[in-house]
C-alpha cells in the first residue's frame, strides 16, 4: 500500500511500511501544521482507500479500494497542539 498527500502536492506515491496489524508511514507536518492524505493500492488511483467524509479523522468509516473518493481525505491537524521544537548547533 502507498500513501500520497499534501506534503508532496499529491505527486508521489510513497510506500507504507507493513507491520503485524497495519501499515505505517511517518509524516512531517509542514509550516501550516496540517496535512491531508489518501491510501492507494498498487500505485493506482483507481484503487483508492479513503474516508467517507472530507478532512476525516483516522477513526471514521472508509471506502475502497475503488475508483472514486477525489477530495475525500484523511487529515492530520496539529494546529491546536502545543509543539516545541529545539535545535542544538
Amino acid at each position: 500500500y502507498y500513501i500520497v498527500g499534501t506534503w508532496n502536492d499529491w505527486s508521489k506515491f510513497e510506500l507504507m511500511t507493513p507491520g503485524p496489524k497495519w501499515y505505517t508511514y511517518t509524516v512531517t507536518l509542514g509550516s501550516n501544521r496540517w496535512e491531508q492524505f489518501q491510501i492507494v493500492r498498487a500505485e493506482d488511483w483507481k484503487q483508492r482507500i479513503y474516508p467517507v467524509t472530507c478532512a476525516a479523522q483516522p477513526n471514521g468509516n472508509i471506502k475502497g479500494p475503488e475508483d472514486g473518493g477525489h477530495g475525500y481525505n484523511w487529515m492530520i491537524d496539529g494546529r491546536n497542539e502545543p509543539w516545541v521544537k529545539e535545535e542544538m548547533r
